[in-house]
């Protein structure tokens, strides 16, 4: 059911029952027990979900599974050990518990916060318009409520839980529609971006022989879309992830040309790339970057992802294991980057976000606070195909639109290319596996959301839960077995 409930199907509301049955199986179980079997009903939840990964690594996408299901694991087991002793106790820290385990998801260099339960929920844009003040996080505090109320009503056969958990989804979702009835026209503003989708194929685009055609395509839709008379000029127009296949700034050739199209067009263009550094004699540090290159032919200085998929461009800590960093298994070595520039312009400032880096929440606020007005998120999601891999990353951009009520607008490969507003309503959206360029006008954010002030507030309280809860068993464990 809950793999089930995520994207492309329309089925998100399977997600609030989705949990009753292991909370069924699992409460009351010693903590051993619990742990076992939650971490056999994560295994296969995310197997299925996430399934997709194994289009690029294999051993990256079982790596992956078998590592991130223990984080609901322990949190299954922790929260059975607290309901054993105290059964109240339980029920009232398992929301905290699970939100505090996906917060901690999002920590350290195996970060991974793709399966927060909140992303389920992603049809139903009344329901998240309460992202501005909670958070994602805290959609998935509600959607964790509502199983355990679920629960409740159901296995102890009383209305009063499952009034309570329908009042849960109705009260936010009544707020929710009284703000977008109140929220101004979207696709209007003072800013035209272009976006460009090239299509090109995994083999068209890193084959070496290919990659003049990828430099003549982008220069061909970059141009096009500067010479558009049927609408006004872009004032920036976006290539996507690693549009241009080369080590940009070290690559003379390459770099020219698109200097010469950035002059040709008139137009600031963002480019996806690769890049590198040279430390000492025999030390090189690649990175997945953008470029700014401005309309005079210059350039801003790089951008380089500084959050990287673990297992697939990153192999964490391989300081401690440098072993796994020289195995071939498919995945990709890149450093990540150490800041997160603002780039200012005269039609207003922007944050950079390349491929899953816009499912981090504390990220796009720390580009707001910065100065931000708008958020430009690039992405190579061919990688994937047609699965379900594609469907479930489009739809992350619309809650960290909501919860800053900041535009973000997304140039893909090969799909879905679109502009969302600050009440994540989606527009201009292209199809996957299309060549085109997608037009559009964005206002500039300047309202900062309560969200945007407290950051993940609700994670945090999670995390401090699960801190507290964890000493607390630990200590009776140590005491029930070598007494006090």
């Amino acid at each position: 059911m809950l793999a089930a409930a995520w994207p492309p199907l329309p089925l998100g509301f399977l997600a609030l029952a989705a949990l009753v049955k292991p909370l069924d199986i699992i409460s009351g179980k010693p903590f051993g027990r619990a742990f076992r079997q939650g971490y056999f009903f994560s295994f296969f939840f995310h197997l299925l979900s996430l399934y997709w990964i194994s289009w690029v690594t294999l051993p990256g996408m079982l790596a992956t599974v078998m590592i991130i299901s223990l984080y609901p694991a322990f949190i299954f087991g922790l929260y059975s050990s607290l309901y054993r002793r105290w059964r109240i106790v339980g029920l009232c820290l398992f929301p905290f518990l699970w939100v505090g385990m996906e917060y901690f998801r999002s920590l350290f260099e195996i970060a991974f916060p793709w399966s927060n339960l909140s992303y389920t929920q992603g049809s139903y844009l009344p329901f998240l318009q309460v992202c501005s003040i909670i958070g994602d996080l805290g959609i998935s505090f509600i959607v964790v409520s509502v199983n355990l109320l679920l629960w409740q009503a159901w296995s102890r056969r009383r209305a009063v839980p499952a009034l309570a958990a329908g009042l849960l989804v109705v009260l936010p979702t009544l707020y929710g529609v009284l703000v977008l009835s109140r929220a101004p026209e979207s696709g209007r503003g003072p800013v035209r971006i272009a976006l460009l989708q090239g299509d090109l194929s995994i083999s068209e685009k890193w084959e070496a022989e290919s990659r003049d055609l990828n430099f003549a395509i982008y220069d061909s839709l970059t141009l096009s879309a500067a010479a558009d008379s049927t609408e006004r000029r872009p004032d920036l127009i976006v290539w996507p992830e690693t549009a241009a296949p080369a080590y940009l700034l070290g690559e003379y050739q390459y770099l020219q040309g698109i200097r010469r199209t950035a002059m040709a067009a008139e137009v600031p263009l963002v480019v996806g790339t690769l890049d590198y550094k040279r430390l000492g004699r025999d030390s090189l540090f690649y990175y997945n970057a953008a470029i700014q290159f401005d309309p005079n032919g210059s350039y801003r200085r790089p951008y380089h992802k500084s959050k990287l998929v673990p297992f697939a461009e990153s192999v964490p800590y391989r300081e401690y294991i440098p072993w796994l960093a020289n195995l071939s298994l498919g995945w990709s070595d890149f450093e990540p980057g150490d800041s997160l520039p603002v780039y200012r312009n005269e039609f207003g400032n922007y944050g950079m976000l390349i491929c899953y880096e816009v499912i981090f929440p504390e990220l796009v606020n720390t580009y707001i606070r910065r100065g931000a007005d708008f958020l430009v998120n690039i992405t190579n999601d061919t990688w994937y195909g047609r699965s379900s891999g594609p469907y479930q990353h489009a739809g992350m951009a619309v809650f960290r639109a909501i919860e800053n009520r900041v535009h973000i607008v997304r140039a893909a490969n090969s799909g879905f290319s679109y502009f969302v507003d600050g009440y994540g309503r989606i527009y201009n959206r292209s199809r996957l596996y299309e060549r085109t360029i997608i037009a559009g006008d964005i206002s500039l954010g300047r309202e900062r959301t309560i969200f945007n002030r407290t950051g993940p507030l609700a994670g945090r309280l999670g995390l401090l839960s699960i801190g507290l809860a964890a000493t607390l068993m630990f200590g009776l464990w140590i005491k029930d077995r070598w007494g006090s």
